[in-house]
């Protein structure tokens, strides 16, 4: 199945930060979700994703949300869901959510 996506834009987009300077774009396939988060406000911003996991058709109890290292873009991270996500002016993050497997733990 091919890729989803939802822009900030969009009315039904299912990930929400709650910054008006804070936009989030989604990019959804079956038990897994690319979200890109970035941050255009002139400070740096705290935010927590409201996710609508319906929507996602993932498990908020086997979620796992994550950050891959990419060189010279962003550290290697994982964030518990209801944790607030720093995002320093004009910076983004590139956030994996998943379904946890049966190899690793999920979130309590």
């Amino acid at each position: 199945m091919d890729a989803g996506s939802f822009g900030y834009w969009v009315d039904g987009c299912p990930v929400k930060v709650g910054h008006p300077k804070v936009r989030a774009t989604v990019y959804h396939k079956p038990d897994r979700s690319l979200i890109a988060v970035a941050n255009w406000a002139d400070e740096a911003v705290d935010c927590r994703l409201e996710i609508d996991f319906a929507v996602l058709g993932i498990n908020p109890k086997r979620a796992r949300l994550h950050a891959v290292a990419i060189e010279g873009f962003q550290s290697e991270r994982t964030f518990h869901l209801d944790e607030g996500i720093p995002i320093a002016s004009g910076q983004a993050w590139l956030l994996l959510l998943e379904a946890e497997t049966a190899t690793a733990p999920a979130q309590q």
